[in-house]
């Protein structure tokens, strides 16, 4: 669960459009924090976590910086175990993660159709760090 939170935080921060320094920032330091636990796994960073995600919302102008915390809030308290088991050790359950790209709903069998290729090739999005 650390590598999705990770994930998704960086996603999050990425495409925050920067109008606004707590959501730029208060983001961009919860996807530092979670990569921090994910490469190194110091014990004080996954507290840091949940502080400066309740903290990411202060002066928003959007609903990112809110989903941003709810979800950051919701994955460290709910998987505890789970982040605690990264301090001092490398990922005890390491594995390769990727985001699927939506591209219509079946309605024919109540689902998602995925673009089967996307996940090959992942957007890299380090151009805009």
């Amino acid at each position: 669960m650390v590598r999705a939170a990770y994930l998704y935080s960086r996603f999050l921060w990425v495409e925050s459009c920067a109008q606004c320094p707590a959501c730029k920032f208060g983001t961009g330091e919860v996807t530092r924090g979670l990569d921090e636990i994910e490469l190194r796994g110091l014990a004080p960073d996954v507290e840091l976590i949940l502080m400066r995600a309740r903290r990411s919302t202060d002066g928003q102008k959007c609903a990112l910086p809110t989903g941003e915390s709810l979800l950051m809030q919701s994955l460290v308290q709910v998987f505890t175990d789970e982040f605690h088991s990264h301090v001092g050790t490398s990922c005890p359950l390491p594995r390769d993660l990727s985001f699927h790209k939506i591209v219509d709903w079946d309605a024919a069998k109540h689902s998602f159709r995925y673009d089967a290729t996307y996940a090959s090739k992942q957007p890299d999005w380090t151009f805009a760090l």
